[in-house]
């Protein structure tokens, strides 16, 4: 398994080394935030998961995904962060790195359409950037997995 790793890593590129070692350590972070902050599963506090898809829903172009996923924000804030833990600690490990991949560019996107969908100038939002490096991440991945089985 060791070896495993360290040779997804010594068969990289420095620039999808990099990627993998940002993106990785940042879903990990964003992740372990979530679980140490006792507000965030917390359903009656204003800080909230509940609350915070309660607020976005009024500026998010899919309110009604958000007011629904406000009904069952306790599960969504769970699976919220077991999935950024297994999409970094799977990006970092090279476990599925396609899947870790996808599953980024699904949070990224989805964070984009509700956290940072209102700011402006659009280059700002730091998720639609997550979003392209997940994005060159699985292009990368991709293209290395079908390049070695030609």
């Amino acid at each position: 398994m060791f070896a495993d790793v360290v040779n997804s890593w010594k068969s990289q590129s420095p620039a999808i080394r990099f990627l993998r070692l940002f993106l990785g350590s940042m879903f990990i972070y964003a992740g372990m935030v979530k679980v140490l902050d006792s507000r965030f599963l917390d359903m009656n506090d204003a800080f909230s998961l509940k609350s915070q898809l309660l607020g976005f829903s009024q500026v998010s172009p899919i309110p009604s995904v958000l007011i629904n996923m406000s009904n069952v924000a306790l599960l969504v804030g769970i699976l919220t962060i077991f999935t950024e833990l297994a999409i970094g600690v799977g990006t970092l490990l090279g476990v599925a790195p396609l899947l870790a991949s996808l599953g980024g560019i699904g949070m990224s996107l989805m964070l984009w359409l509700t956290t940072s969908w209102n700011v402006r100038p659009i280059f700002l939002s730091s998720n639609l950037a997550y979003l392209g490096m997940w994005v060159a991440l699985a292009l990368a991945v991709f293209y290395s997995k079908n390049s070695k089985t030609k």
